[in-house]
């Protein structure tokens, strides 16, 4: 009984070796077939297993020769922080050059206007003569034959007529009744304009007079907004009034006294339409 357990377990040793053979990748005659290699562990190994020294160093050769694979770094569509400062530098280097030109400009200009100024200045002095220096009008024309020689010499002598027109203009006022009033008191007198009209209907004509011409140049240059139909009516309404002051030719001889006022005054013109006669007197 013993003998044949002996050989019950040989022969199941032989059927393990055979399906060893067959399943396991052992050495053996077949050209097909390879043996895989076998590394001994950490704990067995000594230095004079140089086999599975030289297997190690081929794997880790292997393994330092594969490039790693890195995450790509991230990009940034917009500007950065550095951008962004070199664009505010720019954009405060172009103002700052814009600024620079604008008032380089604005320095130029201003030299030219001063430049104008003094021109001006200069073109002024030398035209207007100084109040004492030359009188074109000595004293006023009382007679008509005075008043007829003015008018030649204005209408000969164009120097002259500019002189009288500046002489006249030097003494304007602040509204053109006033102004009418005093120009026309250094041409003539009350009594010499109590014989002319502006028309000339029932008197003589002072339109036709080349003082017209000269007493709207002379209107116009102290107040430049007005016009020419405006000094007409002053000068309509003074002539109009002039018999009736002191010294002119109206039917009574003498105008009421308490009706009376000095061309001087500084009163506010009483021309208006639509008022009374007696209040027409006060100009």
């Amino acid at each position: 009984m013993r003998g044949q357990n002996h050989k019950g377990d040989y022969e199941k040793a032989l059927r393990w070796a055979k399906r060893a053979e067959t399943q396991l990748n052992v050495n053996s005659s077949s050209k097909g077939q390879l043996s895989r290699p076998h590394v001994l562990p950490a704990r067995f190994r000594h230095d004079s297993d140089s086999d599975t020294t030289q297997i190690e160093d081929g794997n880790a050769a292997k393994a330092s020769g594969r490039a790693a694979d890195l995450p790509r770094p991230p990009h940034y569509h917009g500007d950065g922080p550095v951008d962004t400062m070199s664009a505010q530098a720019t954009d405060i280097s172009q103002l700052v050059a814009m600024m620079s030109s604008f008032t380089t400009g604005v320095l130029t200009k201003m030299d030219q206007i001063l430049e104008a100024q003094q021109d001006l200045r200069k073109l002024v002095s030398t035209a207007v003569p100084a109040r004492g220096a030359m009188d074109p009008l000595p004293k006023a024309s009382s007679t008509e034959d005075q008043l007829q020689a003015l008018c030649s010499r204005l209408t000969r002598e164009d120097q002259y007529r500019e002189q009288l027109i500046t002489f006249l203009a030097l003494d304007g006022a602040s509204t053109l009744g006033k102004m009418v009033r005093r120009m026309m008191s250094r041409l003539g007198t009350t009594a010499l304009w109590s014989l002319y009209s502006m028309r000339g209907r029932k008197k003589k004509s002072f339109g036709d007079l080349p003082l017209l011409q000269v007493l709207v140049k002379a209107c116009t240059t102290c107040h430049p907004g007005i016009r020419i139909v405006d000094v007409e009516r002053e000068v309509a309404e003074f002539l109009k009034h002039a018999p009736f002051k002191k010294g002119g030719s109206g039917k009574v001889g003498k105008a009421n006294p308490s009706a009376l006022v000095s061309d001087n005054s500084d009163g506010p013109d009483t021309n208006g339409p639509g008022q009374s006669p007696s209040s027409l007197l006060l100009f």
